[in-house]
């Protein structure tokens, strides 16, 4: 390769001395032959030196082409899966430890008080006119507790003084009225008379208070209202029939009938100085108020059915009795109050008071029959025995 660039450059320059030689000859001037000489030779070089780059060039592009390494990690290059989640293990429950006995040998015993006492006061009021006429009475009684939880004391006496309010303002109410009617008249003929009565009833542990005022006048009775109230003195919880059983429609349907054969069937009250007596429904024929017995001193078997009950008296009357027509009357019964009364040595009186066809009337009835019907608390409260 190198040898065929020579002989190039050498034809080059002999084509080139040629040349100048004709031109010499040609223009027939005097040249200097020794530079002329110098200028080819270094023309000669020039081409030989380009000769040898040229061929420094191809040598140079046979050059092998290096391998390049790749050194990266290939962990960041290529990221690994996320592996997959184990199974959480259900925990074992730790078993409950035993309960450890506790010593209370270091307390002592002492009841719970629910020791109460009931205080009835009597009061007498008059209202006069301008002339000194009495044109207005107001008397009665009111009812007061005392107890060892005076938070219990405040709450019942708060509850009771409520309804002696109401008779209060019937009275000042009625004063003012005859009051102007005296002024306009100039005569002291329209009177009042208000009366409030609270009676009271208690088995050692429930006190039921039974409240009623009315108002009298010419016309006769002008106004009238009652209120009922059962308190748990342990408590000072307000009692209702819905807290004392678990079948409250159950119950009052049973204690409804009560109501009805009382009211169908009057206990005749003695009366005094030779006069007639008044009726009054407080106990179903063939029961005694107090033990639940019979009227003719023998013991009252639960197991008998209503016709042993009734035989004691033969006029009494069947609250399924019938009308003309033959069919069953029904009664619409409402059972407003149950009084708690001493309890007996088996048995646990309570006074039941209501409304038969709207007709106010009570009797009384043992509730340990109706034990089936009561919850604890009613059980407890009135010392029914389980």
């Amino acid at each position: 390769m190198r040898r065929l660039h020579k002989d190039l450059g050498r034809f080059i320059s002999c084509v080139i001395c040629a040349s100048m030689t004709g031109a010499v000859v040609l223009t027939a001037c005097t040249v200097n032959i020794d530079r002329l000489n110098d200028g080819l030779n270094d023309l000669g070089d020039s081409f030989s030196v380009t000769s040898q780059s040229t061929a420094g060039q191809k040598e140079s592009s046979e050059i092998t082409i290096p391998t390049v390494i790749d050194e990266s990690d290939p962990t960041e290059s290529i990221p690994d899966p996320d592996p997959t989640p184990l199974p959480t293990a259900t925990p074992i429950p730790t078993p409950t430890p035993a309960p450890q006995r506790v010593d209370f040998s270091f307390l002592k015993d002492e009841e719970i008080g629910n020791s109460f006492k009931v205080f009835s006061e009597e009061f007498s009021e008059t209202g006069i006119d301008s002339k000194g006429a009495a044109i207005v009475r107001y008397g009665g009684n009111t009812v007061r507790v005392e107890c060892e939880n005076k938070n219990i004391q405040e709450a019942v006496n708060c509850m009771l003084s409520v309804f002696a309010k109401k008779a209060d303002g019937a009275y000042a109410s009625y004063y003012q009225k005859a009051l102007a009617a005296s002024y306009l008249t100039g005569l002291s003929d329209e009177r009042y008379d208000v009366s409030q009565e609270m009676a009271w009833s208690d088995n050692g542990r429930l006190l039921s208070v039974i409240m009623h005022y009315s108002v009298t006048g010419p016309d006769g009775i002008v106004e009238e209202a009652t209120d009922y109230a059962t308190f748990d003195m342990l408590t000072g919880q307000y009692l209702t029939i819905d807290a004392i059983t678990q079948d409250v429609d159950a119950l009052t349907g049973l204690l409804g009938e009560k109501l009805i054969y009382a009211y169908m069937n009057p206990v005749e009250q003695p009366a005094d100085d030779g006069e007639q007596g008044e009726t009054d429904a407080t106990t179903a024929p063939g029961e005694d108020a107090d033990s639940g017995k019979k009227d003719d001193g023998k013991e009252n078997n639960d197991n008998k059915d209503n016709k042993d009950d009734k035989s004691g008296d033969k006029d009494a009357k069947d609250p399924d009795d019938k009308n003309s027509a033959g069919k069953p009357v029904k009664h619409e019964v409402r059972i407003v109050f149950i009084a708690a009364q001493k309890a007996g040595a088996e048995t646990a009186p309570v006074e039941i008071y209501g409304t038969v066809d709207g007709n106010p009337c009570h009797t009384t009835v043992d509730l340990k029959i109706y034990a089936a019907y009561l919850n604890s608390f009613g059980k407890i409260v009135f010392g029914i025995e389980e």
